[in-house]
């Protein structure tokens, strides 16, 4: 089963944002710690649009009582269709 893909954004740690409630809201997709997801933000480098992604886990952080996201290192891929992400991170 595919991982699922997870709009944020990546300024902050926090999932608790509105990129990711309404993305969540749209999939019907709720958070659990320990879950593990793709998690992506449209963006652009060097004038060519694309998306900021990474392999990430959520955790829930006691003391802002809110979710966040524990990830690697994020990458930069040019293109704006979702699909840009396929192969990425097979499971």
């Amino acid at each position: 089963m595919p991982l699922p893909r997870i709009n944020t954004d990546f300024n902050g740690a926090s999932l608790d944002n509105y990129y990711t409630r309404k993305d969540l809201a749209s999939q019907g997709i709720e958070l659990f710690e320990g879950m593990r997801a793709i998690f992506y933000d449209l963006d652009e480098q060097d004038g060519q649009a694309g998306f900021i992604h990474c392999l990430g886990t959520v955790y829930w952080d006691p003391k802002s009582k809110v979710f966040r996201l524990h990830a690697a290192e994020s990458d930069f891929t040019a293109g704006t269709d979702l699909s840009v992400l396929d192969g990425f991170y097979d499971e």
